[in-house]
């Protein structure tokens, strides 16, 4: 799927959006969903650009006891990854 945000302009909404919530003031809604649509897509990209260019061995994970996960794509939230290279995560029987 293509992308529909830009990950500079994420980039410089997120900052701008820190420097205003220390200002006081919070960051517009269309900006936090626009951030938050951004970290997601750079997860997906990120780990489609990790998998084509490493082998290794991915396992169905665990959601629920991957502890060092920050779960930015997550399925148990909605997202597509449903994988991780760390067997300690992996769901029994993988």
């Amino acid at each position: 799927m293509e992308r529909l945000t830009d990950r500079k302009t994420a980039a410089e909404l997120k900052a701008n959006g820190e420097r205003l919530r220390e200002l006081g003031f919070e960051p517009s809604i269309l900006d936090r969903r626009y951030i938050k649509l951004a970290e997601y897509e750079n997860a997906d990209e990120d780990f489609e650009t990790f998998r084509k260019t490493h082998t290794a061995t991915l396992y169905e994970c665990d959601a629920e006891n991957n502890t060092e996960c920050k779960k930015t794509a997550c399925y148990i939230y909605g997202g597509e990854c449903r994988h991780t290279l760390d067997k300690r995560f992996a769901k029994e029987g993988e």
